[in-house]
């Protein structure tokens, strides 16, 4: 076997396509279904199920393409740490982190040690605790930020910070003082409630419970990620094919239920999920001008989708062929178009065209001159900057973006 055939095989499974895959590796298809067949019948065993519009990777083809993705990371590393060498620098440090970590917390620290080590470069690889734990185990990194609990006693664990565990929820499910104060609460005060856990977490909670004679409602275990972008996209197919219906006859059953099921999956995904610049642009709005915030978010969504076009992976077009009447097709879209249809299904669903609209209609008859809303762009601007879901967005921001970004919505 060649480095390049496992640079063909993992960009035909990622890309779908021999045609994209060439593309991608700018070069012709050719060697690529070459050297996919030399490299099946050196191994022995069928990689892709040809049979399908795209090429499906086949139970064999998943596990090689984990250990081909590893081998080439390994790869790429010794590459990268040889080029170091040879340019003098001390090295590069591969360090593994949970996504949860990668913000302010973590990026202290890196910056205090950049201070004591300035000639070592650094290599950032995400992921959750388990798959971290993995990579260390496999050399992918030299070390991880990951959370408990997990069982590794093969490695080294040190642990550098304890943080309080919260419960997050409607203030209805609180006693009115704890909700406003933000006090602690007693477990015995949680009983009854559902609660949406991941699954690791769980044995800690049911213990926690156990000593104090008491049983939790677990309403939902969830595993990683992906559960919770299965249960994002199902609830947006639900919603977004049955919301026309549904807002033109409030007596439509069907969409009512499906309304219901998608919004029950869309409160589990948005749980667990990161949000970006949306969530953390709306909450100003409704604080300065009281605005909805429903409303805010959906003014401000296309508007925001159309600045994170460029950090599309391939989502949009799902996206757009949940809410959109007319279906597309992978070589045909253009992420635009989800931008389009989005400001098509708000328009059709009594959503103001503008914030400029949206805050006037929230006055209730009171006059906001456009140099009042102006007047408020930089502070809204200041506070949505605070929030740590502007760190989190597909497409990285500053303040001057987001500035432009409430403009462009006016």
């Amino acid at each position: 076997m060649e480095i390049r055939q496992f640079v063909y095989f993992v960009a035909v499974a990622e890309k779908g396509t021999i045609t994209e895959a060439a593309k991608s590796l700018h070069i012709s298809q050719p060697p690529v279904s070459v050297q996919l067949k030399l490299l099946e019948e050196e191994l022995g065993c069928v990689l892709f199920d040809r049979n399908t519009r795209h090429m499906e990777l086949t139970e064999a083809g998943q596990k090689f393409y984990q250990r081909a993705s590893a081998i080439l990371e390994q790869f790429d590393s010794a590459r990268r740490e040889m080029r170091d060498i040879e340019s003098g620098v001390a090295g590069t440090l591969r360090i593994g982190v949970v996504s949860s970590l990668c913000g302010g917390m973590f990026l202290d620290w890196m910056k205090e040690f950049r201070k004591d080590h300035p000639r070592i470069h650094f290599e950032i690889q995400e992921g959750n605790t388990y798959q971290m734990i993995e990579k260390t185990r496999m050399h992918q990194v030299e070390m991880a930020f990951v959370r408990t609990p997990f069982s590794a006693s093969d490695l080294k664990r040190v642990p550098i910070l304890k943080e309080d565990l919260y419960v997050v929820g409607k203030e209805e499910f609180f006693r009115k003082q704890a909700a406003e104060a933000e006090q602690s609460i007693a477990l015995k005060e949680l009983t009854g409630i559902p609660m949406i856990l991941y699954r690791r977490w769980e044995p800690l909670i049911t213990e926690a419970f156990r000593k104090q004679e008491l049983t939790p409602e677990i309403f939902c275990q969830c595993e990683d990620a992906r559960t919770v972008i299965s249960m994002a996209e199902k609830a947006m197919e639900l919603i977004g094919k049955n919301i026309r219906r549904f807002v033109a006859r409030r007596t439509d059953l069907e969409a009512a239920e499906a309304m219901l099921t998608g919004s029950l999956f869309a409160g589990i995904a948005f749980s667990y999920a990161r949000l970006g610049n949306v969530h953390a642009m709306s909450h100003p709005v409704s604080a300065f001008f009281d605005v909805p915030h429903g409303v805010a978010n959906a003014v401000l969504l296309p508007v925001i989708a159309e600045y994170n076009a460029l950090a599309d992976h391939g989502r949009y077009l799902k996206i757009y062929n949940y809410i959109s009447e007319i279906p597309a097709y992978a070589d045909e879209f253009e992420p635009m178009m989800l931008v389009g249809a989005i400001r098509e299904l708000t328009a059709a669903i009594g959503i103001p065209a503008s914030l400029t609209d949206a805050i006037r209609q929230a006055a209730k008859g009171k006059e906001v001159t456009a140099e009042e809303i102006e007047s408020k762009i930089v502070p809204m601007t200041v506070d949505a900057m605070k929030s740590g879901n502007i760190a989190v967005n597909p497409r990285a921001s500053c303040q001057q973006d987001i500035e432009a970004l409430y403009r462009k919505a006016l």
